[in-house]
């Protein structure tokens, strides 16, 4: 029997891009409200519970995304600010904001991507910065969205709870908690 062919590890680019955080704007929604992996647009439906319906002005993916806007950040690569791969929501907000809830969501070309792991490494140093503010995190994902919660998972987020029925139209949804070191 031949002996299996000697896996070569994945060549990682010199030029890998590096990322910048910023407020987000109506342009960078309207830029994403197409590119949002299905599993990302389909837990902000679910847990606002509005379904989308062209006749309904305010339950469009567009109208979703921009509903608190003040709040939402997204993450470019640098040299490309005017294509946001990801949008937060939450505690990655100007301070004051009295909540560690978060919640995110990134391109289907982000997923794809050979530099996913730059973006885990830049999102831990975020998720680190702001656990000087928030000791712990808290996180809500669509019990179908299984590639968020393997992201969440390699970032560090354990499930704590499973919720049978979660917002307005009672999906269910599991929640992850990640908290800061020394605050276990």
């Amino acid at each position: 029997m031949a002996a299996h062919p000697r896996r070569k590890r994945p060549r990682i680019s010199r030029s890998a891009p590096s990322w910048t955080a910023r407020a987000a704007t109506v342009a960078d929604m309207e830029y994403l409200v197409t590119r949002l992996t299905k599993g990302h647009l389909a837990e902000l439906v679910a847990a606002l519970g509005c379904p989308l319906s062209p006749k309904c002005p305010d339950c469009t993916p567009l109208a979703l995304l921009t509903k608190h806007l003040h709040q939402k950040v997204v993450i470019c690569p640098k040299g490309r600010e005017t294509e946001p791969v990801a949008v937060f929501d939450g505690p990655i907000a100007p301070k004051g904001i009295p909540t560690g809830v978060l919640w995110g969501g990134f391109t289907e070309d982000l997923a794809a991507s050979q530099f996913a792991w730059t973006f885990d490494l830049y999102c831990n140093d975020i998720f680190n910065h702001f656990h000087a503010e928030y000791p712990t995190i808290v996180t809500y994902v669509d019990t179908h969205n299984v590639r968020q919660s393997l992201w969440l998972e390699r970032l560090g987020f354990k499930e704590t709870e499973a919720i049978r029925q979660f917002g307005q139209m009672k999906l269910p949804f599991r929640m992850y908690q990640r908290k800061a070191i020394g605050n276990v």
